[in-house]
């Protein structure tokens, strides 16, 4: 497998194309490091066709290029020893630590990709945006560097995930802590950010209105079978309340109220 050709986006940074065609994006950032690599590569005897922007397999640039100062060329020597890669006799096979390093690079810049996409559109979860990137395709290596990437950069935040999805979950549906905290745990949340989502939500006023409407759901179909609102129906709704996950105390209290008016 040898380097065929190489093409710069308007901001320089290179995407390397292989025997067959593959493609692999490098980040400025990390041109030193191939740079280095084929540098290693040239001291163990491959001795390039044409101007690589390197002296005696040093790393420093020839004639071509221009130097920082510390052994690997400036921006303009590296394009040059970049755009004179398809012109040597470098090979590597998938197993070369070339290969695996421009593939896993390549990869992880897809994978952030993907991943500040999927941020863009909606608040993730660790657990759920790592389970979306593997269905992607993506390594489990990679898919956990993406990650832990993204929440020492506060982008992705699970108890900042954990309060906006309650949230918007107890004011779309009549649900209780109870049933929240366990949807927040198939969710992936521990318990700390469950915590804290909770917290942030008035169940008091929540409970109320889900009791009206359940109240009254009932009431209408018992009254339409002729059947009195009786003790039975009343531990119907409160059966109903205590599987939205609500405390079954308060239902009680709140049952209650609304049997004093």
């Amino acid at each position: 497998m040898r380097i065929e050709s190489v093409r710069f986006d308007a901001s320089g940074n290179p995407t390397l194309v292989v025997t067959g065609g593959i493609s692999f994006f490098l980040p400025l950032s990390r041109v030193d490091e191939l740079v280095g690599m084929i540098a290693a590569t040239a001291l163990d005897g491959v001795e390039p066709q044409g101007g690589t922007g390197l002296r005696n397999g040093s790393g420093t640039p020839d004639g071509s290029g221009a130097s920082d100062g510390s052994g690997t060329p400036d921006g303009s020597g590296r394009r040059a020893f970049l755009e004179s890669l398809p012109r040597t006799r470098l090979e590597f096979s998938e197993e070369d630590d070339l290969y695996l390093f421009l593939a896993s690079t390549d990869e992880a810049l897809k994978a952030r990709k993907k991943a500040l996409d999927l941020c863009a559109r909606a608040e993730q979860s660790s657990a759920g945006l790592a389970a979306k990137l593997a269905s992607r395709g993506f390594s489990r290596k990679t898919v956990a560097a993406v990650i832990k990437s993204l929440k020492d950069e506060r982008i992705l935040d699970d108890e900042r995930y954990a309060r906006v999805w309650a949230r918007g979950r107890a004011e779309r549906r009549a649900v209780g802590p109870a049933l929240l905290a366990a949807e927040l745990r198939s969710r992936g949340q521990g318990e700390g950010a469950i915590r804290a989502a909770l917290e942030d939500i008035d169940f008091s006023r929540a409970l109320a209105r889900a009791t009206a409407k359940e109240y009254a759901r009932q009431a209408a179909l018992w009254r339409k079978k002729g059947l009195e609102l009786n003790e039975n129906f009343r531990d119907s709704v409160y059966r109903t309340l205590k599987r939205q996950g609500f405390d079954p105390e308060k239902i009680r209290e709140e049952l209650e109220r609304i049997a004093q008016k």
